[in-house]
């Protein structure tokens, strides 16, 4: 294997075969063969290990404070052994003992699929194409736009070789209602905004992803129907089209192309939540404020 394994929280190594097995299973979808600019650590304590790596570890990555998007599986960050080079944390609390499926919340999928979107995504740092806004460029929606592009690159990419047995279109859809209703009910409109919504944006990108087609209004018809975002209003085919528009992480993309699709996704973004009644402000410091319009 041309990639190193790791295990943190506890540090003593188990037996290696079902490990290495099990990232074998998740390479050759990925088409991650030349995986040596990435390792692989397995860890009992999964926040620790992230925040051991984050650049500001004051900020305190929790796994299950994710606005609703459910627990981590795995993370890919930047490592330390180099520029393009990455480090996969993988969430061993979540991993069934003979390592094949993962539990988040109420849903089970298959865990070489979850470790083979991460290998997608540190694809993308190996070949130094850009996934996150520049720091003097970092607001709430240009980290929003960045990651819905990314999820979505990687997602459609996976979907090609290896169909999700996770049901992305159910969840967005449960999810989306719950959001809506929540923007009528909640007494905090704003904390449940900046809260919920990242995470809707998340799941729109791997739904979009699932549906498994080209065209926009055909991937949003795929959308339970049962769900209030497929509603007159609610629809965010804007959005689904700027998705698909954009390249899947198995194609190589120049960094300025890569950037006008962030931009017009932070577009679409902002006009689906002003379709939903509410904006996003940014002030001077860092301040956020949430309006109704």
């Amino acid at each position: 294997m041309s990639l190193t394994l790791h295990f943190e929280y506890p540090n003593q190594t188990p037996d290696l075969r079902p490990y290495e097995h099990f990232v074998k299973a998740a390479l050759a979808p990925a088409r991650a063969e030349d995986a040596t600019a990435t390792q692989v650590i397995f860890s009992g304590n999964f926040d620790r290990s992230v925040n051991d790596r984050l650049a500001s570890p004051g900020r305190g990555f929790r796994s299950t404070h994710r606005g609703g998007a459910g627990l981590t599986v795995a993370k890919t960050m930047k490592s330390p052994r180099g520029v393009n080079c990455s480090d996969i944390i993988v969430n061993r609390a979540l991993l069934a003992q003979d390592l094949t499926r993962v539990r988040v919340g109420g849903m089970s999928g298959s865990a070489p699929r979850f470790l083979a979107h991460e290998f997608l995504h540190a694809g993308i740092r190996r070949r130094g194409e850009p996934s996150t806004p520049g720091d003097s460029e970092r607001t709430f929606w240009s980290t929003r736009a960045w990651r819905t592009l990314d999820e979505h690159r990687v997602e459609r990419a996976l979907c090609r070789t290896w169909p999700q047995d996770v049901d992305y279109l159910g969840d967005y859809a449960d999810f989306g209602t719950d959001f809506v209703r929540g923007l009528r009910e909640t007494p905090d409109v704003a904390q449940h905004v900046l809260g919920f919504f990242p995470a809707l944006c998340e799941k729109l990108a791997y739904a979009i992803a699932a549906a498994g087609v080209t065209d926009p209004v055909a991937a949003i018809h795929r959308l339970p129907r049962h769900s209030v975002l497929r509603r007159d209003g609610l629809v965010p085919v804007a959005l689904a089209k700027s998705l698909l528009a954009a390249p899947d992480a198995l194609t190589l993309a120049p960094a300025e192309e890569l950037v006008a699709h962030a931009d017009r996704i932070r577009c679409a973004l902002q006009s689906w939540l002003r379709d939903l009644g509410y904006t996003v402000e940014m002030f001077e410091g860092g301040m956020v404020g949430v309006y109704s319009v």
